[in-house]
């Protein structure tokens, strides 16, 4: 560990120029002191939204296999039904998830 002695201008200026890199601040003053790779990479806020609605699909997509599954089941078996407000649910998600999308694109059409 190196502790460094800044002033608060310094700091912000230093934070802020890792940020727009993505990086962390020991990332980022290790690539311009040294010329080293980053250890990891920080997730822009964008790509964190992604990733979050990423992970909202593959949840619909496997809720959505259960219920192709159990129509699939109702086809050999007249008594088991999938209630509706499962379907209701995953069209809710679905909608839910194409306005997250559909936001954050509009958003980085504007910067």
């Amino acid at each position: 560990m190196l502790r460094l002695r800044v002033s608060v201008a310094e700091k912000t200026l230093l934070l802020a120029r890792s940020k727009q890199c993505g990086l962390t601040i020991s990332d980022w003053v290790r690539s311009k002191a040294i010329d080293s790779r980053p250890v990891v990479k920080k997730a822009s806020s964008d790509m964190e939204v992604f990733v979050r609605i990423l992970a909202a699909l593959g949840k619909c997509g496997s809720n959505l296999n259960q219920v192709a599954r159990q129509l699939n089941r109702k086809q050999e078996n007249f008594e088991f039904e999938v209630p509706i407000d499962a379907i209701d649910y995953l069209t809710k998600e679905f909608k839910e998830i194409s306005a997250q999308l559909r936001k954050t694109l509009h958003g980085n059409r504007k910067g």
